[in-house]
């Protein structure tokens, strides 16, 4: 049985008989993990506090080939992230970062990139930045790392340019409407307009954003465009349309998400 450390971000938690609690890791090297934490519940025990949602953790552990748990030997708390408890909206968009993690299929080899974008995002709340662009910050760069991120540069159907060359640089045309193909992976051009119901349309100003977002990530940026709240209405449909097709299953989170941003405007 070999022994591992790592740092651990958790995911879930589950009470398992009177006094333990089974927790879903995201660690930093090793994929995703599932371990029990023996006695968590009871006032003695050595993991007593470690289990609260959100919360890092350096854990180790030692794991049998082919086994379901892991075994987790020892932890000790690095940040445990408790103000995002204390606010409902705060709790509310956490929960859903580690809800999308976890129905995420992330191989083992790719785990740190997740950890990292996870790990910044909790830390990051609460910031200057309202909830609805942490939210939609979050959701375009797992899109990017799951590599499902739309096609912005030509149309889906007939691989024509989107933008149209007037003078020495390509612009996108203020005055068309486009619509977004999420089976297909991007956009259609006006051309190619179907009468699909799955097409979401986007006007020009939020397929600039996207464009300009996902230009400044690729050049290994931290991308600070501010979406209009108008870019976020369009573009949450097709995040949600893209993890239904991508994900085993939608976070029962963004529903209460949805709720308390409601509430909150």
């Amino acid at each position: 049985m070999e022994v591992f450390q790592t740092q651990a971000l958790i995911l879930k938690t589950t009470v398992y008989r009177d006094k333990d609690i089974i927790v879903h890791f995201l660690t930093d090297k090793y994929g995703k993990k599932n371990g029990i934490f023996y006695g968590a519940r009871s006032l003695r025990s050595a993991f007593r506090g470690m289990s609260e949602p959100f919360s890092q953790l350096g854990i180790e552990f030692a794991e049998k080939e082919h086994a379901e748990m892991i075994t987790v030997r020892s932890a000790d708390m690095q940040e445990s992230h408790v103000h995002l408890r204390k606010n409902y909206h705060y709790f509310l968009l956490a929960s859903y970062f580690t809800e999308l993690m976890h129905i995420a299929i992330i191989p083992d080899p790719e785990s740190e990139a997740y950890f990292l974008l996870l790990k910044n995002a909790l830390q990051n709340l609460p910031s200057k930045q309202g909830i609805t662009v942490k939210k939609l910050e979050f959701e375009l760069k797992l899109l990017h790392l799951l590599g499902v991120f739309p096609q912005l540069e030509s149309c889906v159907i007939c691989t024509k340019p989107i933008k149209q060359h007037k003078g020495k640089k390509p612009v996108l045309n203020q005055n068309l409407q486009y619509l977004m193909d999420v089976v297909q992976g991007g956009i259609r051009c006006q051309e190619c307009f179907g009468r699909d119901s799955k097409l979401i349309p986007l006007n020009p100003g939020s397929l600039m954003f996207l464009n300009r977002w996902h230009e400044t990530l690729r050049h290994s940026k931290d991308p600070s465009i501010v979406p209009t709240r108008q870019n976020i209405i369009e573009i949450n449909p097709i995040i949600q349309a893209s993890f239904k097709l991508h994900f085993p299953r939608l976070p029962k989170a963004h529903a209460l998400l949805e709720k308390g941003l409601e509430a909150h405007h």
